[in-house]
């Protein structure tokens, strides 16, 4: 998930348990990295790092393997069964719904926006196709990447403020083009919340 972190890391092959302090409980002091993290896209990756491991606590206790599919916590083939049957879906995994109110491209790029496939400056950075000034052409403050772009950009948030106006709902705030899926959350009826679907990616 975080592959420049793992570039700056000097030991390839190191265990969670040379990373975790037991003492404080927390990940943070054990890190040996062959220099701190500096550029844009290292700090980025080192604060979703850190957020996701804040609420990780583990313990000296050995692993095992547990059934989340249902009440018990043992495997048999009658909770898959029930498991199967109750549709719920244990992954993590993202599934991005397309909206039929909208042309395939408007869906094709959300769908690549949100896998970080797009030809965003810092892309083409990374694949040595782009040698240029890497900020926004919209608004000229930031680095262009698919994260400012739909979220952090000024022209971004502004057109955010004036769809949420416009479709009398809560403002839009986003922080991944995860979050840009308010739809699902904004009280609207079915035809409703297709419709607001279709605008925001119409808006992307």
């Amino acid at each position: 998930m975080f592959p420049l972190l793992f570039q700056i890391e000097s030991n390839k092959r190191c265990w969670i348990r040379e990373r975790y302090n037991s003492t404080t409980q927390a990940f943070s002091d054990f890190w040996e990295w062959n220099k701190p993290p500096s550029s844009a896209p290292e700090l980025a990756g080192w604060r979703d790092l850190t957020a996701m491991l804040d609420n990780v606590s583990l313990s000296n206790s050995r692993d095992r393997w547990e059934w989340i599919g249902g009440d018990s916590v043992d495997f048999s083939v009658k909770a898959v069964k029930e498991f199967l049957k109750s549709e719920e879906d244990y992954s993590s995994h993202f599934v991005f719904k397309w909206s039929k109110w909208v042309p395939k491209k408007c869906n094709i790029l959300l769908w690549r926006a949100e896998m970080g496939m797009i030809a965003t400056v810092d892309a083409l950075v990374k694949r040595n196709f782009y040698n240029g000034s890497d900020l926004c052409s919209l608004c000229e403050d930031d680095a262009e990447s698919a994260k400012h772009i739909f979220y952090s950009c000024s022209v971004a948030l502004s057109l955010w403020y004036l769809i949420s106006r416009w479709c009398r709902i809560n403002p839009i705030y986003a922080f991944s083009i995860r979050d840009l899926s308010i739809h699902e959350y904004s009280g609207l009826e079915k035809n409703a919340k297709e419709v607001l679907q279709g605008i925001i990616m119409m808006g992307c």
